[in-house]
């Protein structure tokens, strides 16, 4: 399990069986914003603006839930993922890096920029 806090005392936790859970951590009532990553969640990010929330699976996934919408906005993009290889700049854009030796960057709205070879 991992946990990313939130502000307004809420939170965004995982569990073993690859489900995002979004928790009021005040009450204790919780949402999930997705379930099924095909395997359990190895790492998770927020975009500095508190709006994605990227996860990354065992089996070398991403997916990335916008906390507005409460919508999954992109899934299973990138194969080959190296989990703690994800990060997210100042503007939002997340780079992830691939054991093909691939880094991916990723505009904040969630459709990809660049492709590029290490």
């Amino acid at each position: 399990m991992d946990i990313v806090s939130l502000p307004l005392n809420k939170a965004i936790i995982t569990d073993a069986y690859g489900q995002v859970f979004e928790i009021n951590l005040g009450n204790a009532e919780y949402r999930l914003l997705h379930a099924e990553h095909e395997d359990c969640i190895r790492s998770i990010r927020l975009s500095h603006n508190k709006q994605l929330v990227i996860t990354g699976s065992q089996n070398c996934t991403c997916r990335i839930y916008d906390l507005n919408s409460n919508k999954l906005i992109l899934e299973d993009q990138t194969a080959n993922l190296i989990i703690p290889a994800i990060d997210i700049d100042a503007n939002g854009v997340i780079c992830l890096v691939t054991t093909d030796e691939e880094i991916i960057t990723i505009s904040p709205d969630a459709s990809i920029l660049d492709t590029q070879d290490i």
